[in-house]
């Protein structure tokens, strides 16, 4: 595009800004948090501030990383790039076009606007006579894959660099519709939108992007009516509390575990709320209206039915499905780790170990966050499981074997990685959750994590706010204090942990069975 059509481009775009200033921007964070809940999208824009709920310490945590990893990348980019970060939003908006149009190779805090767009990307890199738009990233550029792939773009990055990549189109200044990611890793990952999103989901990533834009608008323009829907993602939101006052004021279908956000807008179609769906006839409607459980299925579908029906009944009791297979031992122990997932690094080993003298927590902590001290903690552990070789292992989800398997990988000499997985994988080990908890019981809980299991049964955790986030934002503080105080934390809340385990089971082996 030649200066002439450029500098038209800008004039209308700031034109069409200052008609706009008033409505909602819609901007690359916005995006963001659309992909995981359109509903905090529209709660961010019209709810009272005051129902917010206090900020979340860990993720200010996650915040205060990632501002140091974007310094840390910054200071060694070259050429040195322009900051354009100090200054009011006006005069950095007039600096980044004039950047632009002096051919200045690098870019770092512009800012650009377009009607109701705005946007402010982390660098702008010169290709040619045009630029390209880029973030940079305290995570992995792309997500899943495995040694023969290296994975698939991430939607909540792609919509953020899409608006960039957007805006610069519309002032004239765009290379072409791609963008990139410098990520954790230190690669530079190419997200072009030109692509289709994977063999399954037609269209390409740039319609993807259009499509959560238009929702957006949507939402911002009062079009569009959001509900709240409980999930994971929930619990690192400000609105957490709120949201979930509402679900259970109406009964939301999302109060069932594993329903989520999508397939309750699915069920939602036809069962209005929690009452409704436990009391249909699910066989009968499946078989009358096959698109109402479409991509579920009856078995399924029949699953959470069981769990409304506990929900709902303030006398219930959690029942099993089928006769369970538990382990039993005369020494058992049960075993959670503690991890850092940003800096990928464990921290922790902790044992509750239950055998005829007794019961005690055994536990191996790394002293800082060097890959030395990471490196020991897992060679103590791994050599207390080896001098216990008949004791079953159990633990709750796979996210421990994961681990040790990654460690494995890192520290060969201590043990391979298929050695660290054999030591936390059948016969020897026992997964509570997906060998038992998932698939063959029924709890009248919101959720199945082990903490949500246990408090029912009667146990209590001896910190008020006991998370693996905290416990992260709890290593963190004595790493830097030294506070033994801090440290005793920890291991009070990974000992409580596995108690809590040992709790479950000697549920599950009294738990009545019950068939449908």
């Amino acid at each position: 595009m030649d200066d002439d059509r450029r500098s038209n481009a800008e004039g209308i775009a700031g034109r069409k800004q200052r008609l706009s200033d008033m409505q909602h921007r819609i901007t690359a964070s916005l995006l963001y948090n659309l992909v995981l809940c359109p509903h905090r999208v529209e709660r961010d824009m019209f709810s009272d501030p005051i129902e917010k709920d206090p900020p979340n310490a860990f993720v200010e945590l996650l915040w205060e990383r990632g501002s140091a990893f974007e310094s840390s990348v910054v200071e060694a980019l070259r050429p040195e790039p322009l900051n354009l970060r100090a200054g009011n939003d006006e005069a950095r908006v007039r600096a980044t076009l004039t950047a632009m149009r002096e051919g200045v190779p690098l870019i770092i805090g512009g800012r650009l606007e377009s009607d109701d767009l705005l946007g402010e990307p982390d660098l702008l890199r010169r290709e040619g006579d045009r630029y390209i738009a880029g973030d940079i990233k305290s995570g992995r550029g792309l997500e899943g894959g495995d040694e023969g792939d290296g994975g698939r773009l991430k939607l909540h990055y792609a919509v953020q660099l899409g608006l960039y990549t957007d805006l610069l189109e519309r002032l004239g200044w765009s290379v072409a519709r791609r963008a990139f990611v410098w990520d954790v890793e230190s690669r530079e990952v190419s997200y072009d939108f030109e692509l289709q999103q994977s063999p399954k989901t037609p269209g390409t990533w740039w319609d993807a992007y259009q499509s959560h834009l238009e929702l957006a608008r949507g939402i911002a323009n009062g079009v569009e009516k959001t509900t709240p829907a409980l999930c994971g993602d929930c619990k690192m939101c400000h609105w957490m509390s709120a949201c979930s006052r509402k679900a259970e004021e109406v009964g939301d279908l999302s109060l069932i575990p594993e329903v989520g956000r999508s397939r309750r807008d699915r069920l939602g179609r036809r069962f209005p709320n929690i009452r409704a769906f436990a009391a249909a006839d699910l066989t009968a409607i499946a078989a009358a209206e096959s698109e109402v459980l479409k991509g579920i299925g009856v078995g399924q579908a029949l699953r959470w039915q069981a769990r409304a029906r506990l929900q709902l009944d303030p006398a219930a009791h959690p029942y099993s499905v089928t006769e369970l297979e538990l382990p039993f031992g005369e020494t058992i122990l049960y075993f959670d780790v503690e991890t850092d997932p940003m800096l990928d690094f464990c921290y922790l080993h902790g044992f509750w170990v239950v055998d005829v003298a007794g019961k005690r927590f055994v536990e191996f902590h790394a002293a800082d966050a060097t890959r030395a001290e990471e490196r020991s903690a897992f060679a103590s552990a791994v050599d207390f499981v080896r001098s216990l070789p008949t004791a079953p292992i159990v633990h709750y989800a796979p996210y421990e074997r994961v681990t040790w398997r990654g460690l494995g990988e890192r520290y060969p000499d201590v043990a391979t990685a298929d050695e660290a997985q054999a030591l936390l994988s059948t016969p020897r080990a026992f997964d509570l959750y997906h060998g038992a908890i998932r698939p063959h019981t029924i709890w009248p809980t919101r959720d199945y994590s082990i903490k949500s299991v246990a408090k029912h049964l009667g146990f209590s955790w001896r910190d008020r706010h006991p998370s693996g986030a905290a416990s992260i934002e709890w290593f963190q503080a004595w790493l830097k204090s030294g506070d033994p105080a801090e440290l005793q934390r920890i291991l009070d809340y990974n000992e409580d942990d596995c108690r809590a385990m040992e709790v479950v089971l000697d549920a599950l082996r009294k738990l009545p069975v019950k068939t449908h």
